[in-house]
């Protein structure tokens, strides 16, 4: 009978011990590395989403290289990053202006607390934004909450009169 202060592995000597840990942990290390190497996301470039964007009650944006700006008569603008997301890709924006709703039932962006907000990139329409997984899968949409909660959908615009 064995003494209860012994382990469990006393008994098997060391270098079968370096073989079963070998035959474990060396498959794991591979899928790691093989992780790390593949599922880097690709980098997105601004020229990917530039462009006009609309949305039903708010108003109209211009995503440029440099910047985004509201159209309005303040001509307010966004500083932007377009970047990976663990589930796709979104923007990333400063200054924290957030979509609020007005008694007319109309958005307009209000400054809000915080450093700025992220907005989801979306696919094509009816796809999930899950789905976003290279730039090439942006279909010129992208989401922002609202801040009574409401989703607003901005979608590219062949219209350019409407980012004048």
């Amino acid at each position: 009978m064995r003494a209860a202060t012994s382990g469990f592995f006393d008994h098997i000597d060391r270098k079968h011990l370096a073989i079963g840990a070998g035959i474990i942990f060396a498959p794991l290390a591979v899928l790691v590395i093989l992780g790390v190497a593949f599922l880097e996301p690709q980098p997105i470039s601004p020229e990917t989403v530039m462009g006009c964007y609309t949305a039903k009650g708010a108003p109209p944006l211009v995503i440029e290289r440099d910047g985004i700006r509201i159209v309005e008569p303040g001509a307010r603008t966004f500083q932007y990053l377009a970047e990976p997301d663990k589930t796709g890709y979104r923007l990333a924006v400063t200054p924290a202006l957030g979509l609020e709703p007005s008694a007319a039932g109309e958005y307009a962006f209000v400054r809000q607390n915080g450093v700025g907000y992220f907005w989801t990139l979306l696919p094509e329409l009816g796809s999930s934004y899950r789905k976003l997984r290279t730039p090439e899968d942006y279909g010129g949409r992208f989401e922002i909450v609202a801040r009574d909660g409401v989703t607003v959908i901005y979608a590219r615009s062949d219209t350019v009169e409407k980012c004048r």
